[in-house]
């Protein structure tokens, strides 16, 4: 490969480094590998192959894709000549098998993959076909999103997922039965953040249906939803509808789109807004700008009110998108710009007056919380970041090869050939915000994902990366073309891409132990529901209840001003104390065990932090059975005991 820098400098910039961008892939990578070799870590050598040899491979695919783009011919797609008639069809068959196959197995089974991943396929055919109709194949990726997302929250007793669930659940309880947001004493960080179990308790009170059902039922449509906003959002800026459908496709099939349809919590329905928001913030110059503004108004006070801290991270993404803006409109004068600077400063300035002058008591947490300088004396690695387990983190990120390889083949095609198009911003904005979504050094340190919560701005940057994947497989289509090879290869290669990401995706996101590596089973069984009830029903309330982590997600322990007014039950113990179970003979009170779950991937318990114990260390085992064995068993089923 040859660097061809054009000049004059200043207007050609982004050319030019679009012409670089291999070389700063590859650079990138070899820092990488020596940084890996001066520590002396292996293991971290192995997590970065996820990113380096995709990357690898995309550097050298864009050495062609420039030379394809060079060539000024006419461009077509290359079509299939199938009738969408014949894919609807098929989706409809497909479709139905995949209910049956979750009615009949007590499990999501690997027949029931094998037909989301037909109904992927077809989807993905039909958006090539010659009369594609992008009404019916945007309800089409809105309903297999559907599907994925019920076929585990209704289809398991209870899916828990990250264990918030729990909590919102019990929150949207609590405003059920008073009839009123939570008070201060219940949860200072959710009390002046009502409105997602506000909805959540509306919902149960108009179908008259448990809070568990109605949570389920009604987030998952609207989760769903985001799937619209980035189509429209796409189309008012590229008007091109199959690269629009496409990137609506790609994004409901990311690991991290299709757990937060499952795992639908405050920040998820946060991101919602923030969907919403990109679609207004595009449109704004239309002809229903006046209404686009005061829904972009309202979105945006609906953000600050469903969630604390979602706002800070969205406002983030917002300065990245303008600044790319404004550096773009100096470097070519007549660049069209979007993001509203009096908009995002109205953002900025209202949610800190509402942390101020409503929401004191969070705020006073959370400013002592990030003014703790032991939080900043060091950068430490994440606890799961270790040697040794190596092998389970590729297997569960083999999604992210193909994330990288289409990205950056969609950065480096778009930075090339869009020439002061709108699609530069998204690229360079994607190139920016790369590091926060693939697996990188900035993913290895506790500070950045956990105390700075980094791992929660992929959800936000996810719509950017798969309008960059889905130009990716445009920029492809048009090297085959432009290497005269067979449009039917295209089609195999692009369906083998999207296979990988989706089975991978869901083995990620998989709440079953028996599809992930290493991996918990994120559900409660009917029996383990069981032996929970048997602890509301019949444990005297206040009593001591110690349980593995999960389990004591469920128990509600924490007696507040309303706790006997609206008849909730209570128990003694803290959300951050477990069953320290090397000290069974000094724990008083009652014990719930998961058997099942222990002899499936252990438990995490412990004393003040959490710990792994499992079956296949004897030893251990043999000494904390030996101490149950002098308790006395209450309760017992097939799935858990309970002891005292």
């Amino acid at each position: 490969m040859i660097i061809r820098i054009k000049k004059p400098l200043k207007d050609n910039i982004i050319n030019n480094l679009a012409s670089i961008l291999p070389f700063l892939i590859i650079f990138a990578i070899s820092g990488g590998v020596l940084a890996s070799s001066v520590l002396n870590r292996f293991d971290l050598l192995l997590r970065g192959s996820i990113v380096a040899i995709p990357g690898i491979f995309a550097a050298i695919t864009l050495h062609f894709v420039y030379g394809s783009l060079n060539e000024r011919e006419e461009y077509e797609y290359s079509l299939v000549k199938l009738k969408e008639k014949s894919c609807i069809k098929l989706f409809i068959i497909f479709y139905l098998f995949s209910i049956v196959s979750l009615a009949i197995s007590p499990t999501r089974s690997l027949l029931y993959f094998g037909i989301i991943l037909l109904l992927y396929a077809v989807i993905f055919i039909q958006i090539f076909t010659k009369s594609s109709n992008h009404h019916i194949i945007l309800f089409e990726i809105f309903l297999t999103l559907l599907n994925l997302i019920y076929g585990v929250t209704l289809k398991y007793p209870l899916y828990f997922g990250g264990t918030d669930i729990l909590g919102h659940m019990f929150l949207s309880e609590v405003t059920f039965l008073s009839g009123r947001t939570i008070p201060i004493d219940l949860d200072g960080a959710y009390a002046n953040f009502p409105l997602f179990h506000i909805l959540i308790s509306e919902v149960s009170h108009f179908l008259g249906s448990n809070i568990q059902f109605s949570y389920f039922l009604v987030t998952a449509p609207i989760f769903a939803i985001s799937i619209f906003f980035i189509y429209f959002m796409m189309f008012s800026i590229s008007g091109d509808r199959r690269v629009s459908l496409l990137s609506a496709l790609i994004f409901s099939s990311f690991g991290v789109t299709i757990y937060s349809g499952m795992y639908v919590v405050t920040r998820t329905m946060a991101f919602i807004g923030f969907a919403a928001l990109l679609y207004l913030m595009y449109n704004r110059h239309s002809e229903k700008s006046s209404l686009f503004k005061i829904l972009c108004l309202l979105f945006g006070m609906f953000i600050i009110l469903v969630h604390q801290v979602s706002i800070t991270q969205i406002i983030l993404v917002f300065f990245f998108i303008l600044f790319v803006e404004i550096a773009l409109e100096k470097l070519m004068p007549g660049q069209k710009k979007y993001i509203s600077q009096t908009y995002i400063l109205l953002l900025l300035v209202s949610f800190i007056a509402y942390w101020i002058f409503v929401s004191h008591v969070f705020t006073e947490a959370l400013v002592t919380s990030y003014f703790d300088s032991t939080n900043y004396q060091s950068l430490s690695m994440k606890s799961t970041i270790k040697a040794g387990n190596q092998w389970s983190f590729i297997l569960n990120s083999i999604d992210y090869t193909v994330i990288t390889f289409l990205a950056l083949v969609g950065i480096g095609g778009t930075l090339f050939g869009h020439k002061k198009n709108y699609l530069q911003v998204f690229a360079l904005v994607s190139l920016l915000i790369l590091p926060l979504y693939i697996p990188t050094p900035l993913q290895l340190f506790w500070n950045t994902m956990t105390f700075f919560r980094f791992d929660r701005l992929m959800l936000l940057v996810s719509p950017f990366m798969a309008i960059m994947m889905a130009l990716g497989i445009i920029y492809l289509m048009r090297l085959f073309q432009y290497k005269k090879i067979n449009k039917n290869y295209f089609y195999i290669f692009s369906l083998l891409l999207l296979s990988i990401l989706i089975i991978f995706s869901i083995i990620s996101t998989s709440p079953e132990p028996n599809y992930g590596v290493d991996s918990e089973r994120r559900y409660f069984t009917a029996t383990e529901m069981a032996s929970f009830n048997y602890v509301l029903n019949f444990v005297p309330y206040d009593s001591p209840v110690h349980s593995d982590y999960f389990a004591r997600r469920y128990i509600p322990f924490q007696k507040f001003s309303q706790t006997e007014a609206l008849g909730l039950p209570y128990y003694n113990g803290t959300f951050r104390t477990y069953l320290d179970v090397h000290n069974l003979d000094r724990t008083d009170g009652y014990i719930i065990w998961r058997n099942k779950a222990f002899f499936e991937s252990g438990l995490r318990v412990g004393n003040g932090k959490m710990v792994d114990i499992r079956s296949d260390n004897q030893s251990e085992w043999n000494s904390v059975k030996a101490e149950f064995e002098k308790k006395n068993k209450l309760y017992s089923n097939s799935d858990a005991e309970i002891f005292r």
